[in-house]
């Protein structure tokens, strides 16, 4: 993005995160007010302890996959300024994406 700025509380993108994510069987923790009490959205991961190397992998495809269909469903390219890159060179689709295993 060309700026720091949080979101506008108004775009409700917190919330369009999560329904995209739910409709993929993926559950999230939300937040907002993050930034200055009212505008700066947050999303959560509450994995479980015993979550596996590939779980983990589907919950970051998942959670990219919901952030980009808010993005569409909310706004244009030029209006968020966010653009989801994918990476050339490597053959993993994680890393294409940016998502990196730990």
């Amino acid at each position: 993005r060309s700026t720091r700025a949080p979101f506008p509380r108004a775009v409700k993108l917190v919330e369009a995160i999560l329904r995209a994510a739910r409709a993929d069987g993926l559950l999230l923790y939300s937040g907002s007010g993050n930034a200055n009490g009212v505008d700066g959205d947050a999303v959560l991961l509450g994995p479980p302890f015993v979550v596996t190397d590939a779980e983990l992998a589907w919950i970051a495809d998942g959670l990219l996959s919901s952030l980009e269909a808010a993005l569409r469903a909310n706004m244009s390219e030029t209006q968020s300024g966010l653009t989801i890159t994918q990476q050339s060179g490597s053959t993993d689709p994680h890393e294409q994406r940016g998502v990196h295993r730990f």
